[in-house]
């Protein structure tokens, strides 16, 4: 026998009956709903807009959190615990912390590159440098001598190519590459991106693979950059071949066709320069540095974080 409700019981003069509802309502729900009911019953009952005392302190908590930051690692837990620029916004702090560890880091490379490339320093005054300075910043569209990223034993290859992209990267734990739109030291590069430019008789094409009819795109370490072109006259002219596809020719004019000359000639020993800053930009030996209003931290070597991104450029 299936037990089917009157509805008439819940009527009454065509009106609801509350009290037939509610029963019915009990002979049905479960524990889990009764308690639900309770707790919203209490809610209802509360005086509106009135949060209660412990509302109003998880609410205090989560502002003071979100105001102060929650990070752990990296520069921003050496701000916190150290109180580094006491008296400063928690964001420039930061900033400022780890401007101060990118030029720190830079300035180690750059002692390492001076020892490296001591050789060359007949052929530019500014070659530990790779000629990029304060003044002469390296930006995207400018042209580089670089050596070719490639395996132990290879044969090495000095290359030309225009900046399409350049990146940074501080050597604190969990920092990331960041997209620069300048060089003011090649201390503070991680890698750049350039397109290749092969030699055709007197110019240099930017139609790098021949059989594809394409350009060629490298990724290049900064340990591999050897010289910047920047300041330097260099004629470019934009032509379309058979294929109808663009195709760039540039002209080095003296000052600097005398640089890639005397580089070329030398060879070997931007191979070996290269493969020794390898060397001492890869140790894992740490340094005692003294950051503004702080004490005493150990900051790692100059280019420990370089090593995943240069390990290919044997």
């Amino acid at each position: 026998m299936v037990f089917r409700p009157d509805p008439c019981s819940f009527l009454t003069a065509n009106h609801l009956n509350p009290a037939a509802l509610v029963e019915e309502r009990r002979r049905h729900q479960t524990k889990e709903n009764s308690a639900a009911i309770r707790q919203l019953g209490r809610e209802w009952a509360a005086p509106p807009n009135v949060k209660s005392l412990q509302d109003q302190l998880r609410h205090r908590l989560q502002q003071i959190v979100s105001e102060k930051g929650s990070s752990t690692s990296g520069v921003g837990r050496q701000v916190r615990h150290t109180g580094t620029f006491v008296g400063a916004l928690d964001a420039p702090a930061r900033q400022m912390n780890k401007e101060t560890a990118q030029n720190v880091a830079a300035s180690a490379f750059l002692r390492h590159r001076a020892t490296a490339f001591q050789k060359m320093q007949g052929i530019h005054e500014n070659i530990y440098l790779a000629n990029i300075l304060h003044f002469n910043p390296l930006l995207a569209g400018h042209f580089v001598i670089a050596l070719r990223p490639a395996k132990k034993g290879s044969t090495p290859e000095l290359l030309i190519g225009e900046i399409v992209t350049m990146y940074t990267k501080a050597n604190f734990r969990g920092a990331k590459h960041e997209a620069a739109r300048e060089l003011k030291s090649v201390g503070h590069a991680s890698y750049i991106y350039i397109q290749l430019y092969t030699s055709f008789g007197p110019y240099f094409t930017s139609l790098a693979c021949q059989p594809l009819s394409s350009s060629t795109f490298l990724q290049i370490p900064r340990t591999h950059i050897i010289f910047s072109l920047a300041g330097y006259a260099i004629a470019k002219q934009e032509l379309r071949n058979a294929d109808a596809h663009l195709v760039n020719l540039i002209t080095l004019r003296n000052d600097a066709l005398q640089v890639h000359s005397q580089l070329a000639a030398m060879l070997p020993d931007v191979n070996a320069a290269v493969q020794l800053l390898k060397g001492l930009t890869s140790t894992r030996k740490a340094s005692p540095v003294m950051l503004p209003h702080t004490t005493a931290m150990d900051l790692p070597d100059a280019d420990q974080s370089d090593s995943s991104s240069e390990s290919d450029g044997d």
